[in-house]
């Protein structure tokens, strides 16, 4: 199960990208990160985000077509994930569905009463907590576990033995 562990929820976006923190229930929205096509540095936000909420793992929501399949949006997804795992090289990473959810994001918003003008930078936070509940409600069944960089030392014990002298 993924409950208790503090986990970063992101919508990744070109120019906006939200993000929001979560142990399992009621995420908390984090800082728009505004950027201009620069997945580096989101990658080094979410990365600092990470560190200060000291969380465990940072789910990435992947923007699939309605088929299931990538285009140019995944594509950038997976360039700032590439990032991402040398920013933030001691948490899990996961890709995550996520169809639709800005536009669920949208629509919340629009029963809320924003207007479009309004609703500008917190459709991708308000997709970004989407993103963290169905990972959660789903115990994060489905993801897509990204390896990251993480340095392994692996320590090599030779052990000697004595031979037994024959009398």
């Amino acid at each position: 199960s993924q409950m208790g562990r503090k986990t970063i929820g992101v919508d990744y976006g070109l120019r906006r990208t939200g993000v929001c923190v979560s142990v399992g229930y009621a995420p908390r929205p984090l800082p728009l990160i505004e950027h201009n096509r620069d997945p580096a540095f989101v990658a080094k936000e979410v990365a600092e985000h990470a560190r200060r909420e000291l969380a465990e793992q940072i789910v990435v929501g992947l923007p699939l077509n309605s088929r299931g399949g990538e285009g140019e949006q995944a594509n950038a997804t997976r360039v700032m994930v590439a990032a991402l795992t040398e920013a933030a090289p001691g948490c899990n990473i996961y890709l995550w569905d996520e169809r639709f959810s800005s536009a669920v994001a949208r629509e919340k918003l629009e029963e809320a009463g924003y207007s479009s003008r309004s609703m500008k930078g917190l459709v991708d936070t308000v997709a970004s907590v989407g993103i963290l509940q169905d990972f959660f409600a789903k115990g994060g069944l489905g993801a897509i576990t990204i390896h990251t960089a993480v340095k392994v030392c692996v320590c090599v014990c030779v052990c000697f033995t004595k031979k037994k002298k024959n009398k």
